[in-house]
């Protein structure tokens, strides 16, 4: 039954391993090192481009708000008995004052510095997943070699015990341990595959790299870690905060276009008059026409209201997100310096391999036995994994910090 179990595992892990193709963005060449991937990926995440579209779009709205009114053509004809009749034609240019025009350009143009800065946010993200991303991947492929070695040392132990001919109780029990911890083996192995497949899914959308293609270019381990000083030197610099800020000027430039609806539409123009049948020979008639609405039911409180309730919502939200970014930027480099506390004080992943290298020529030379060779496997490949969690815990929590201080876009992978 134990032999069938592990029948099942390799096979469904062999069919795992079947390649899947996603599209390619053949704008991004072969990455030669980790920030050409974090520069592809910035420029063609899917989320990027479909931002880049919107602010294509938004852009030509400045034109659209800089266009003057057409004029108006009113022309009427009446005719009665007796051979009356009376037309008229005019024409009537509306006059845009108030600031009318000059609002709807300034809103259009807060819209794009707003639809801008929410791209650079989108592109902030990106480049702290990518970097996340890239990074644990590098120790996924660490991973896989320690989990394959288990795999092997696991095989030889079992193929050994299992050739040996009348099993004592002991040897039994030994030999059944030998297949428990393969298995668990082989499960940590699917899941550390499962987890390389999604990296590689993430990747394969927003660079349109394969696996094959993204491990050289892989980075390397940190070696020296910044120090980061207690608060950031600027404030207002982080996208986030940013984009509060061009979404509040959006507001503003919304309340002035509701200021300037209060104005009322002023239409003025020449006008011809042609009447016949009264008098001979008929009457022409030449003028000026004004056509205005009166503001007497309404002078756009309602509408000034709710825009000035926007600008007050604005400036709220950027108090609340300084406050927040505040906290979160404190939060994250306490978690910046416990992950490397952590890191200093456990040895590192190049003794690990030493011992274990030593310990691997013992047990070849029959100094030590398989139970405990199998225990020292076990602990090797979780204290590697829990290095690397650390590890990722402090790159990452770094890379916040990058972003809450406006560095994000500068620093180098």
């Amino acid at each position: 039954m134990m032999v069938l179990i592990l029948f099942m595992i390799n096979c469904s892990f062999a069919s795992e391993n079947l390649s899947h193709e996603h599209g390619t963005h053949f704008e991004c060449a072969l990455p030669k090192q980790a920030q050409d991937v974090v520069n592809c990926a910035k420029e063609y995440h899917p989320d990027v481009l479909r931002k880049k579209n919107e602010v294509e779009q938004i852009k030509l709205s400045q034109d659209v708000a800089g266009q003057l009114p057409n004029p108006e053509l009113d022309a009427e004809v009446t005719k009665g008995s007796g051979g009356l009749s009376n037309s008229s034609v005019g024409i009537l240019q509306p006059i845009e004052w108030g600031g009318k025009r000059s609002s709807r350009i300034k809103a259009a143009k807060a819209q794009i510095l707003n639809v801008e800065a929410d791209l650079n946010e989108i592109q902030a993200e990106v480049i702290l997943s990518t970097v996340t991303h890239l990074h644990r991947l590098r120790h996924i492929e660490r991973e896989k070699k320690v989990l394959e070695s288990t795999t092997q040392t696991l095989e030889k132990l079992i193929s050994q015990q299992a050739s040996r001919l009348n099993l004592s109780p002991e040897q039994q029990v030994t030999l059944s341990v030998y297949r428990m911890a393969l298995m668990d083996s082989k499960i940590k192995s699917a899941e550390i595959f499962d987890e390389e497949r999604a990296l590689e899914h993430y990747f394969h959308i927003s660079t349109g790299h394969s696996l094959a293609e993204l491990v050289p270019a892989l980075p390397e381990a940190p070696l020296k870690w910044p120090d980061l000083d207690e608060s950031p030197n600027n404030l207002d610099v982080s996208p986030s905060l940013l984009k509060a800020l061009a979404q509040k000027n959006e507001f503003t430039a919304q309340s002035d276009l509701s200021k300037s609806a209060t104005w009322p539409e002023l239409r003025i123009g020449p006008m011809w008059n042609s009447q016949a049948g009264l008098t001979e020979p008929p009457q022409s008639l030449f003028g000026f026409r004004i056509m205005m609405d009166l503001p007497v039911l309404s002078w756009n409180s309602s509408g000034r209201a709710f825009a000035q309730a926007g600008v007050l919502r604005g400036e709220r939200n950027i108090s609340l997100l300084r406050s927040e970014e505040k906290h979160e930027r404190n939060e994250q480099l306490k978690i910046y310096r416990s992950a490397l506390l952590t890191l200093k004080a456990v040895p590192q992943i190049s003794e690990i391999e030493k011992d274990f290298k030593r310990n691997l020529s013992l047990a070849n030379r029959g100094l030590i036995f398989g139970p405990l060779l199998i225990e020292f496997h076990r602990q090797r490949a979780e204290f590697i994994r829990s290095l690397n969690a650390r590890e990722l815990k402090a790159i990452e929590a770094l890379w916040r910090i990058y972003h809450f201080d406006g560095r994000i876009f500068s620093e180098v992978l």
